[in-house]
């Protein structure tokens, strides 16, 4: 009985550790927040990620939004700018998705980190045109059918490489010497940054709080981050008052 508690609190403690996003230390090592990401309602499944968009599902700006609202619809995050866009969007769900996939492939792609599938590790195009899939709100690349359901039966094994290849790729020429949010020095007086990926971009902070506000509403720092785009060396290959 004692062993049957052990092996469940074990399978609860992991699913929690992912389903708040993994920060990882510019020292090599992997730390985790461990304040759960939640919508209004609900709590997004592992595989959703955060919203990255600048635009809502209708296309409204979050820029300048002082606090999206979030909802959860079918394990995903999605903000809106206002309420009203919210019952727009319950009306005919399916009507704003495909666009919403559409324009997080377009934002992902350039940055997207690896030129090989990231289940069988085979060029993606070895079997003609790779396949895009947004899984959640995460673009992942495969190079055929059978990756895909080989990938939803672990996703967070297969995203957490996407991670590590997206931070690789990136953290040499990330294009700010401050934190996005708080403005202060990367690297200064708080320690080494902490390292996040939001999509395919590596967002780099000063500490846990400003993480804390960047989920609130990313579109108002990852606006900042697309105004000074970050060189991908793998993909270019291919493509030419502040709280702790």
């Amino acid at each position: 009985m004692f062993r049957t508690i052990t092996s469940i609190l074990a399978v609860l403690t992991l699913v929690a550790v992912y389903n708040n996003g993994v920060l990882a230390a510019d020292d090599g090592h992997e730390h985790h927040d461990h304040d759960t990401q939640k919508s209004m309602k609900h709590t997004a499944s592992a595989d959703s990620g955060i919203y990255t968009l600048l635009v809502d599902p209708l296309g409204d700006s979050l820029v300048n939004v002082a606090k999206p609202v979030a909802r959860v619809h079918e394990g995903r995050q999605l903000l809106f700018a206002s309420e009203k866009n919210v019952a727009t969007f319950k009306k005919n769900p399916d009507k704003y998705l495909a666009g919403v996939d559409a324009l997080i492939i377009k934002q992902q792609d350039p940055l997207y980190p690896l030129t090989t599938c990231v289940v069988s590790d085979d060029k993606l195009d070895m079997a003609g045109t790779p396949i895009q899939r947004v899984i959640g709100n995460r673009l992942v690349k495969f190079c055929c059918p059978g990756c895909i359901g080989n990938f939803k039966k672990d996703p967070a094994q297969y995203l957490s490489k996407i991670d590590a290849a997206v931070i690789a790729s990136q953290k040499e020429n990330y294009p700010l010497a401050t934190c996005v949010v708080s403005g202060e020095k990367l690297g200064g007086d708080m320690g080494k940054p902490l390292q996040y990926v939001a999509g395919t971009q590596l967002v780099k902070f000063c500490c846990k709080g400003c993480v804390k506000a960047f989920e609130k509403n990313p579109a108002k720092y990852l606006s900042q981050l697309e105004a000074k785009p970050t060189k991908n060396p793998e993909t270019s290959k291919n493509h030419q008052g502040h709280n702790h």
